[in-house]
């Protein structure tokens, strides 16, 4: 049988090992990438991070990976991945029993880890292959870690254009087809964004927002994701004026719907619908399989505002299904 090492490193400390594992994980779920890493510290700068990041590895090849961190709040340790949900990494490359024993080291290694912690919180997201729990995941719900169900939109992007627009709200379709017809929208990448339009999104999300939400830093680093090829940003001008964008950051195989912003005063107009529509269409053609459009948070039984659910079902409206995740936090009393 293979030999396991676990061995704590962040990406700073071996991106090539890194990159392997990530390039080759089955989900690639797009948050929690090199940038996104950069973009979270700097939305949050006060926040004093302590990367804890760790992967199994065998003969030198990463196998398995928990990205995660851990930082003081109210007096205790909580433990997520720069703010957002841990996750877990996989290599597709490796056969199934070298997964399993590997997954289960990592998950005794960071047991002995969290134990260490001071009244730590856990906030891991489990995102399987295929509806398939992780052996990760597994082993610390045998230690009685709690789980908790988190719904998702999730829009299957193998389909053909014909069935996606199919799976579309039937009153969305005039709200898109005005979009397409009033509004000048652009799409940019790698090839032709400038720090001139990130500038213009992020003085409309100024405008919008009533005031400056996060550093000038957090936009620079969407810019360079867009360069980097892991994010692509669609904007929609109305009579030469910008008045709706959204950026959207991607894996090779998973979309993610990041940020978005329209001008309020012009709500009586569908400003948004044709610019998420082209954005499914866009996340297909660069080969996604995977498209989430967010949390159905009008699915929790309390918790959200009424604004916050019909946002949720204004997401629902273009399509996919409902696919629930599971959140793994602290251990059951």
């Amino acid at each position: 049988m293979a030999v396991i090492n676990v061995i704590s490193a962040s990406y700073a400390k071996s991106p090539k090992l890194w990159d392997e594992l990530l390039s080759s994980d089955p989900v690639q779920y797009p948050l929690g990438f090199p940038l996104d890493q950069e973009y979270c510290r700097a939305y949050a700068p006060d926040v004093a991070y302590r990367d804890l990041s760790m992967f199994a590895a065998v003969e030198g090849r990463p196998v398995a990976g928990l990205q995660i961190t851990a930082h003081r709040a109210e007096g205790a340790d909580e433990v997520d991945f720069y703010g957002r949900p841990a996750f877990l990494r996989l290599n597709s490359g490796v056969d199934r029993a070298t997964r399993k024993s590997a997954q289960e080291a990592l998950a005794n290694a960071f047991k002995g880890q969290y134990q260490a912690l001071d009244s730590p919180s856990l906030n891991f997201l489990e995102v399987s292959d295929h509806g398939c729990l992780s052996e990760f995941s597994v082993s610390l719900l045998d230690e009685q870690f709690s789980a908790t169900p988190v719904y998702k939109q999730v829009i299957d992007l193998t389909k053909d254009e014909e069935e996606l627009r199919r799976a579309v709200r039937k009153s969305n379709k005039p709200h898109i087809n005005w979009g397409d017809k009033n509004l000048s929208i652009l799409t940019y990448d790698h090839s032709n964004v400038t720090p001139e339009i990130i500038e213009q999104f992020r003085q409309l999300h100024i405008a919008v927002a009533g005031k400056e939400t996060r550093s000038s830093k957090s936009w620079d680093l969407q810019y360079k994701q867009i360069m980097e090829n892991q994010a692509f940003l669609i904007t929609g001008y109305l009579e030469d004026q910008l008045v709706t964008a959204a950026l959207f950051l991607h894996s090779p195989q998973y979309c993610y719907y990041g940020v978005s912003v329209s001008i309020r005063e012009m709500f009586d107009k569908p400003l948004s619908h044709a610019i998420l529509w082209r954005s499914v269409l866009e996340a297909k053609r660069r080969g996604c399989r995977n498209y989430e459009m967010g949390d159905l948070v009008d699915l929790y039984p309390q918790g959200y505002s009424e604004k916050e659910k019909n946002i949720a079902d204004f997401k629902r409206s273009f399509g996919g299904k409902a696919h629930v995740y599971l959140r793994i936090g602290n251990s059951v009393p």
